[in-house]
């Protein structure tokens, strides 16, 4: 999850990054007993909090609250 974004000069170069909150890692054995079609993350919140270049974000998904 992108928190936000903003600029900042290092070294002379103007980077763009983004403060990101990562998920936890998917459960392995619900992938394989749903054969691929359901994913589950545990959100960790500000628990897991990394600042990146955002040219390394490569794909948009969506991460759907499930009970």
């Amino acid at each position: 999850e992108v928190l936000y974004y903003y600029q900042c000069r290092i070294k002379g170069s103007l980077l763009t990054l983004a403060v990101v909150s990562v998920f936890a890692s998917p459960l392995p054995a619900l992938i394989a007993e749903s054969h691929g079609t359901f994913i589950l993350c545990k959100y960790l919140g500000h628990r897991n909090i990394f600042i990146i270049n955002a040219t390394c974000i490569k794909a948009v998904i969506a991460m759907i609250p499930h009970p």
